[in-house]
């Protein structure tokens, strides 16, 4: 790890209320993002309940020597669960469990975005990401990650910066829009 990132492993782990659980920038400076961000996140078998965002990953290159030659985000989420439900605070509004802005590597498996409000009009979106790279997978013979009663499952957005999504093995049941790729 380089000394300036930031660094959270969550095993068995429960947040829940949160407005951002997890966030790898500094909002002080939101006309440089990229000054102060980065940092991995490994999260296993960990709960993020009613959270407007349970994970947030800024514009981050980590060069490895030179100019072209990066080296990829090491975050991952397994077996995880991200859900909303009918004690969300009043509060907090439904967000975006994970989003992703110029970052690539980060992997989600066999891990579970749902939202079972029943009154609750903005449904969120499971992951919303623009220029990023990163895998949604399920893994193994029962393995699949679920995507359940969203706005969007995926979003993945592209301004010009061309980097590819996989998403495998994955179920998206009862949502508005599965997966959109703009």
């Amino acid at each position: 790890l380089a000394p300036h990132q930031s660094y959270a492993y969550l095993y068995d782990a429960h947040i829940k209320n949160a407005h951002e659980a997890l966030r790898l920038w500094n909002p002080n400076n939101p006309n440089n993002p990229s000054a102060e961000s980065g940092g991995i996140i490994q999260a296993f078998n960990s709960t993020f309940t009613n959270v407007h965002r349970a994970a947030e990953f800024m514009v981050y290159f980590n060069w490895s020597g030179t100019l072209f030659n990066t080296i990829p985000n090491v975050s991952y989420f397994d077996h995880c669960t991200f859900q909303v439900d009918d004690n969300l605070p009043s509060t907090l509004n439904i967000g975006d469990f994970i989003t992703i802005w110029l970052n690539s590597g980060i992997s989600i498996t066999n891990s579970v975005f749902q939202n079972t409000t029943t009154n609750n009009k903005n449904k969120g979106r499971g992951i919303y990401s623009i220029d990023a790279a990163y895998s949604v997978l399920g893994t193994g013979i029962n393995g699949h990650c679920v995507f359940k009663n969203l706005h969007y499952g995926v979003w993945a957005s592209c301004t010009g910066f061309t980097q590819p999504v996989t998403i495998s093995q994955s179920n998206f049941e009862d949502n508005d829009v599965g997966i959109l790729i703009d």
